[in-house]
């Protein structure tokens, strides 16, 4: 995956839209029809898609009509039509209706459990797996706010948000999940709720708020960590057709986070291929965490931090998620890019592949 850097200055509403359309049209059509393709391997027909995003469509313009505007003014940027453009942001809601025995995202925070000062540390990190045939490309965008502020965040070609941190001091992370109340129907796209508690949200509770007011039709867990004046604290916000909850840091600071739910309530219906590695992962972050008692992590820079994370397992390490050869086509996944958070700093540090290339010597982050 290569990823792109894209600063659309002070544009605002549709303007805004239009430019990162215009500006990733051929990356935002390449992704629309690999997904496209993509579902229709999985065996999901194409009239299944079409219900699923037009349910979609509908929650999103009852719940957030702005970013409907702005999906339509990217699609009109890029020259294609706006179920496209709404196909990318519903990818989520279409995948509810399989089962896929994915690798995919292994997040870990920590916060201070006392905060001796403003300036303490904080550590805000996660690989992102997916498919490299849907992702050739990803985007670092960095925008102005309908508000006047700024949003930086990494996210597929053509969507609206995924991974990123605000003018706020505020941090989010995305990591998928399955639940077995996931329907066909849509529900706003979980990738509309990321990007609208980075336009809006300030603090942990104002991010919960923004989660618990969407009807969804698919889960995930999104990971905030609020670092705002005054203020150091994270929650995993589970999200689900059957509600939402709110797993907090432990009595040290430490949240790790796979694919599997973490709130008893809504683990007691989750969903998961046999072959799946999030247990894996997790036990492996609880590991890590009980390795840095002290929470030294959290100052240790992206090279030095994907070295740690990896520890004596290097590239063998769980995290570091490779293709499996014997597995279908459509079950090819890969860890596609290593991600720092600083919301205090308000940059982003990243790198293409996994925490084993990311500290491999001569292989230098970048900032963003």
């Amino acid at each position: 995956m290569k990823v792109h850097e894209f600063d659309s200055g002070a544009l605002t509403g549709r303007e805004r839209g239009e430019a990162l359309g215009r500006r990733f049209a051929a990356e935002i059509a390449t992704a629309a029809t690999a997904y496209v393709e993509f579902f229709r391997d999985l065996g999901i027909p194409d009239g299944t898609v079409a219900h699923t995003v037009a349910g979609c469509d509908a929650a999103l313009r009852e719940w957030a009509p702005h970013l409907s505007a702005e999906i339509d003014a990217v699609a009109a940027g890029a020259g294609m039509p706006s179920r496209s453009v709404l196909l990318l942001n519903s990818r989520t809601e279409v995948l509810a209706a399989e089962l896929l025995p994915m690798s995919e995202c292994s997040t870990l925070v920590r916060v201070p459990p006392t905060r001796p000062g403003l300036d303490a540390p904080v550590l805000s990190t996660q690989t992102w797996d997916w498919a490299p045939r849907l992702t050739p490309d990803g985007v670092m965008w960095r925008f102005t706010t309908d508000g006047g502020g700024w949003v930086k965040t990494f996210a597929e070609p053509g969507m609206l948000a995924k991974i990123g941190i605000n003018d706020r001091g505020l941090a989010v992370h995305f990591n998928f999940l399955d639940h077995i109340t996931d329907t066909i129907d849509g529900g706003v796209p979980l990738h509309a709720i990321v990007r609208r508690i980075l336009d809006e949200a300030s603090t942990v509770d104002e991010a919960i708020e923004l989660a618990r007011s969407a009807k969804v039709g698919a889960s995930s867990v999104i990971t905030v960590v609020a670092t705002g004046p005054g203020q150091c604290a994270a929650a995993a916000i589970e999200i689900s057709p059957a509600g939402v909850a709110a797993v907090r840091p432990d009595d040290d600071g430490w949240l790790p986070h796979t694919n599997h739910f973490l709130d008893p309530g809504l683990a007691a219906g989750e969903v998961s291929e046999a072959t799946s590695t999030t247990r894996g992962r997790f036990a492996y972050l609880q590991t890590v965490m009980a390795n840095d008692p002290s929470g030294d992590l959290a100052r240790a820079v992206l090279p030095d931090l994907a070295r740690r994370l990896c520890g004596a397992g290097g590239s063998a390490a769980p995290i570091c998620v490779v293709e499996d050869p014997t597995r279908p086509p459509t079950e090819q996944w890969r860890t596609l890019l290593t991600i720092r958070l600083d919301p205090q700093a308000g940059v982003i540090h990243y790198a293409e592949g996994s925490p084993a290339e990311t500290g491999a010597p001569g292989h230098l982050p970048r900032v963003f």
